[in-house]
């Protein structure tokens, strides 16, 4: 009818206004705010550069509209830049593209997301007996033999009768972690014997007698983690095996995945041995092509972190000439702290300016590259080459993956995430949601760390603390278990 067009017409003509208008105030915005770098005399270049004041004005008022602060006209031009030079750059940032690539980007390292595919369940429940993980992919010949069993044994169980199983990530390694060699189980002992033999060195006398600062390279410290935790695993079966046979799910923190792969039967400890020291030895040499680091930082609910990134990949574009820089979220850790990392040059103009975006604190670690960031993308191709030759099978638990936040469901996932994770920023937060989230009748399952250092109890707390009552450490070392082995029998 002709009163509904007229509808529409005058509808479509107000949405075009408004965006319009939206679009003349984010101009406005932005010829006044970005590039910063063009609104600066050369002088002010320096290492001890300060944003200015007009740059740290909230430009977002209530209900999300933009505000724009009153400047004298004069002063942009008073700076050296052209006004038509301005325009011409917040148009080109206004009209980058925004494709499906950026936006799975930013579903990729948000702090909370779902998953939207209808093929893949959002959260399956670790705590479904079965012979297999949940929507883990079962051979057919497998399936077939346990269609039976599987249909009558699936029951929820009680999370109070099952455990979860941590594993440490490269960086909770020190010397002499793993205690005294000659006191080893003779299983225990197996352990370290396999892993020197693929290695190529002694690890038990890297891991007693160091150097500390061998040690601590990336080649070495990836293997030495990765063969304590699993170590720690067999004494923890040792000293409390319901503790292991009745674990419904698993997550590692970075090379710690590659621990519950091996707990979940997914790989041999041979297969893991050999992928941890190629992934090392990557990571380490992707690591030397570009000078980086990382950085702990404490930030608050006003803070601008993601700005203060965007301004320091822009500050190393203009000041140092660098093409493709990179400062982004490493880890997600707990509430309110994350790990940032990129290259040195960003990492040290937040840390000139972090109160100036409100940070509350922020700490440089002794990380030799910026892991877990785009800057590992050269190490991905021998890993994903290496994956195409090695066998996985079944998992039998739960085992939740680094760079999605969700548990696996084929192995298609496995062999895809697990070289994402070394580029990609761990998602420990989201994890520890996904694995502990429940209703407040359900009771905690209990929690276990295998490996050195107490570092994932820690964040634990801070993210859930009725969880963490439940929660005990298991070190690699045998003089610091609680309990002898007898005892535990006997009970």
């Amino acid at each position: 009818s002709a009163a509904r067009i007229r509808l529409h017409h005058r509808n479509y003509s107000r949405k075009s206004n408004i965006k319009e208008r939206n679009l003349e105030v984010m101009k406005n915005i932005l010829r006044r705010c970005l590039p910063f770098q063009a609104l600066l005399p050369p002088r002010e270049l320096g290492p001890a550069y300060a944003i200015p004041s007009y740059l740290r004005r909230n430009v977002r008022g209530s209900r999300g509209r933009a505000v724009t602060t009153e400047i004298d006209p004069e002063e942009p031009l008073s700076y050296g830049a052209a006004e038509s030079d301005r325009t011409t750059q917040a148009e080109d940032v206004l009209n980058r593209p925004r494709g499906r690539r950026s936006v799975k980007k930013f579903l990729h390292n948000s702090a909370t997301f779902q998953e939207t595919s209808a093929q893949v369940p959002q959260f399956s429940d670790p705590f479904i007996s079965g012979p297999y993980a949940q929507g883990t992919t079962v051979p057919s010949e497998v399936k077939a033999e346990l269609k039976e069993d599987h249909e009558e044994d699936v029951r929820k169980l009680d999370p109070k009768t099952r455990t979860v199983i941590q594993f440490p990530g490269d960086g909770t390694q020190y010397l002499k972690m793993c205690g005294d060699p000659a006191k080893f189980p003779k299983h225990i002992s197996v352990l370290y014997d396999i892993a020197s033999g693929i290695l190529g060195y002694d690890l038990v006398d890297l891991i007693m007698n160091g150097p500390a600062e061998k040690l601590d390279q990336t080649r070495y410290s990836q293997p030495a983690v990765l063969v304590s935790s699993l170590a720690a695993l067999e004494l923890l079966r040792d000293f409390d095996p319901p503790a292991v046979e009745n674990c419904a799910a698993s997550a590692g923190f970075g090379v710690g995945e590659i621990s519950s792969l091996v707990l979940a039967g997914v790989l041999d400890f041979e297969d893991a041995v050999r992928f941890v020291k190629y992934r090392g030895e990557a990571m380490e040499l992707a690591g030397e092509m570009v000078q980086s680091g990382m950085s702990l930082v404490i930030y608050g609910a006003d803070s601008q972190l993601g700005p203060a990134m965007k301004y320091a990949e822009e500050w190393c574009k203009r000041q140092y000439r660098i093409e493709n820089p990179v400062c982004s979220v490493a880890h997600y850790l707990f509430p309110h702290c994350k790990i940032i990392a990129g290259n040195v040059q960003a990492l040290e103009f937040i840390e000139m300016n972090y109160k100036d975006f409100k940070l509350r604190k922020i700490k440089r670690l002794p990380a030799r590259a910026a892991y877990h960031t785009e800057l590992m993308q050269p190490a991905a191709e021998p890993l994903r080459h290496y994956l195409n030759n090695v066998t996985l099978n079944p998992s039998r638990i739960s085992i939740y993956s680094n760079a999605t936040g969700f548990n696996y469901f084929n192995e298609k996932q496995i062999r895809t995430n697990i070289v994402k994770q070394v580029y990609m920023p761990i998602k420990w937060e989201q994890i520890l949601h996904a694995i502990y989230a429940r209703s407040p009748k359900e009771g905690f399952p209990h929690s276990y760390e295998c490996g050195p250092g107490k570092s994932l109890g820690q964040v634990f707390r801070m993210v859930n603390r009725k969880a963490y009552q439940q929660f005990n450490v298991v070190p690699p070392d045998f003089k610091l278990m609680p309990e002898p082995v007898e005892k535990v029998n006997q009970s």
